[in-house]
């Protein structure tokens, strides 16, 4: 990416507590207008990024750059900037409109502006008419939106959203995740989310940062992670991947050898170097079993150890011969009547379906 393309820059941030390196070197550039999501498990440095992209943490090494000026000591109410937290802190005592009103009030905006942009901003997050109501008697759905009506209002070059939706059942969740992304191609700002969710980061975002222990493990569009994996971790984070090891003859493709089974590996990450044991992966979803595995290039037969039935889905979990397992998903129907746990199954795939990476392969910065 073109530096001039970034409306945020960081530059090698490092962040201690005490003897504790919560970020660890991360560089990185989010574009402007783009939507880019932070994810990672817990402990693994997104919320303290985030939080030094806002200005309420200050590096410990490293520097902060908002559209090439230098931040990295600017607090948060000097910085183009907007945070959700994900406790949303709400004034209880004040109506929906007088939160949403409240940073305008602080930078000294006429009333009659304040209510004006109070209400077309609550028009844009789908509470239209909400101007007069008690903030304390909304919904959790509801909370979520007057939050981000308050942070959009003072109009942010940048949007950091820390676990915006946390705590919200399944299926307002998902509607959420569909109002972020209308609001953000509405408003064409920049957002900044932080999550642990995988489906949640790849539905909503036009790329993705995944990190892991303080590090970048990777950056790309969903597409990207999902399909072109750069390591290890990458791979069983996001989304669900059956990781197969063994040794690797090298080739055209290279074949990789798990209990006897060769298969060959259409696609190579970039950390492989033609020698010893590595990591095949190959998504759950991509796998045949029974009649319809014949014809796929990657066959072998295994013993199905149980199946898992999640309504749309069959998950039949089977095993190799040295122990390793492999998960085929399957959509499930009315008629059909997986075998009984025990069963010796022919299973297959395609070459391009997988994926070769080295064992153990280390987190690229």
């Amino acid at each position: 990416m073109a530096e001039d393309a970034a409306e945020i820059r960081l530059e090698g941030i490092v962040k201690r507590f005490g003897p504790i390196e919560a970020v660890r070197g991360v560089s990185l550039g989010i574009r402007r207008g783009e939507f880019l999501t932070l994810l990672g498990p817990s402990g693994s440095g997104k919320s303290t990024l985030l939080h030094i992209m806002g200005g309420f943490e200050v590096p410990s090494e490293g520097r902060v750059y908002f559209l090439e000026q230098d931040v990295t000591g600017v607090p948060a109410n000097r910085r183009p900037s907007s945070t959700v937290f994900q406790d949303l802190a709400l004034f209880p005592h004040m109506t929906v409109g007088q939160n949403v009103e409240y940073g305008l009030r602080i930078r000294k905006v006429p009333p009659d502006e304040r209510r004006r942009r109070a209400e077309r901003m609550l028009e844009v997050v789908g509470l239209e008419g909400f101007h007069g109501r008690d903030a304390n008697k909304l919904s959790g759905g509801q909370r979520q939106r007057v939050a981000l009506a308050r942070s959009l209002v003072v109009e942010p070059s940048v949007l950091l959203l820390d676990e915006p939706l946390t705590g919200l059942d399944e299926l307002l969740r998902q509607q959420m995740q569909e109002e972020l992304k209308r609001i953000h191609a509405e408003l064409g700002t920049t957002f900044v989310a932080v999550t642990h969710n995988q489906e949640e980061a790849l539905s909503m975002s036009t790329r993705v940062a995944v990190l892991h222990e303080g590090r970048l493990a990777q950056v790309g569009t969903p597409r990207e992670l999902y399909e072109e994996p750069l390591n290890v971790f990458v791979a069983d984070f996001v989304g669900s991947a059956n990781l197969l090891r063994g040794p690797v003859e090298p080739g055209k493709p290279p074949i990789i050898t798990v209990a006897g089974a060769a298969f060959r590996c259409g696609r190579i990450a970039p950390g492989w170097r033609n020698a010893g044991e590595a990591m095949a992966a190959v998504r759950p979803e991509r796998i045949r079993v029974g009649p319809g595995a014949a014809g796929q290039p990657n066959r072998c037969r295994l013993r199905l150890e149980s199946v898992a039935y999640s309504g749309s889905m069959l998950e039949y979990r089977l095993r190799f011969a040295d122990g390793q397992g492999l998960r085929a998903r399957l959509i499930s129907g009315r008629d059909v009547e997986p075998p009984a746990p025990g069963a010796e199954l022919e299973v297959g795939w395609a070459v391009e379906d997988t994926r070769l990476l080295p064992k153990g392969a280390a987190i690229r910065n």
